[in-house]
């Protein structure tokens, strides 16, 4: 199977992706509409504020 890495980014306190983390999720989107990959592995993982996802 084709994988892209979706690397993570920050989300803002009103939980809204920030501008790198909307880029990089529609570019993943993009590969796997395309046929490109088979499927997108995410990573991240608790940022300094207290957000909830």
């Amino acid at each position: 199977m084709r994988t892209a890495i979706m690397l993570g980014a920050a989300v803002g306190p009103n939980g809204l992706a920030s501008p790198t983390l909307e880029r990089r999720a529609k570019h993943a989107a993009a590969l796997y509409l395309e046929g490109k990959v088979d499927r997108i592995l995410l990573t991240g993982g608790i940022g300094q504020t207290s957000t909830k996802v």
